[in-house]
């Protein structure tokens, strides 16, 4: 997909390091995003918001908004209505950090759960369409040392994510980038509402639910890119200045 996706733009992915003694996703994450387009001259872009990476990437708008020239939204939460059942563990923790909290907010730290996020609510046809088994080097990789301690740090730290929420709202509200909605509608994490309140913020964004998980592009790889396209080029074709300036952040 990033191949077919760099044919007509410049594709940034860049796996920023989390080192697991200091995991904040405002910190070295968003320092290393920062660093990488001042380096590579990134002006104008995409950028891509997803899972973990949604708080930095958004960090990184609200700190350059005119260099935004659009946002990929694809089963990202920016929001307190996105939060379903499976957060309120992570809820007490917050409110109450004891051992025995962390251990209920950190319970769906699983090869099931991890398992879950790939195929969980999806038709056997849909499921079908995952290559291989990817949910066993996810575990593979989070089993790695100091792996499991970073996981627990992202989920104590996304308490200060939430606190940023209305900040967040401000700066959608003021700013309007223009925006495309990508959900899986089978997502364990993120209450469907969520996806009505991005609809609020941009009123007149393109919005697809998708028949998919958690991780979209692994069943609906196709249909996503070629939505994307059109966004970016759709988005591109109506800037007064015209001018190729921008890469897309992944």
């Amino acid at each position: 997909m990033q191949r077919r996706g760099a044919e007509r733009n410049l594709i940034l992915r860049d796996d920023c390091p989390l080192g697991h003694r200091a995991v904040r996703l405002g910190g070295s994450s968003r320092a290393c995003l920062t660093l990488s387009f001042r380096y590579r001259s990134v002006g104008q872009r995409f950028i891509y918001l997803h899972d973990w990476g949604a708080p930095v990437g958004l960090d990184s708008a609200m700190r350059s908004p005119d260099q935004v020239a659009g946002l990929i939204i694809q089963n990202a939460n920016a929001h307190r209505s996105g939060f379903g059942p499976l957060w309120e563990a992570t809820f007490e923790f917050w409110a109450n950090p004891t051992a025995e909290n962390e251990a209920k907010a950190t319970s769906h730290l699983t090869f099931e759960f991890t398992r879950e996020q790939y195929t969980g609510g999806l038709p056997e046809e849909v499921a079908a369409r995952i290559k291989g088994e990817p949910w066993i080097e996810d575990w593979t990789v989070m089993n790695l040392p100091g792996r499991m301690e970073m996981q627990r740090a992202l989920i104590a730290d996304y308490a200060n994510v939430v606190a940023r929420f209305d900040a967040i709202a401000d700066y959608l509200w003021r700013w309007q980038p223009p925006a495309l909605m990508l959900w899986g509608r089978h997502e364990p994490y993120f209450a469907l509402a969520e996806t009505v309140s991005w609809l609020e913020d941009f009123p007149r964004m393109e919005a697809h639910i998708l028949d998919g998980s958690h991780f979209l592009l692994e069943t609906h790889a196709e249909p996503a890119l070629a939505l994307m396209l059109e966004f970016i080029e759709g988005t591109w074709m109506h800037r007064p200045d015209h001018k190729r300036d921008w890469g897309t952040g992944w």
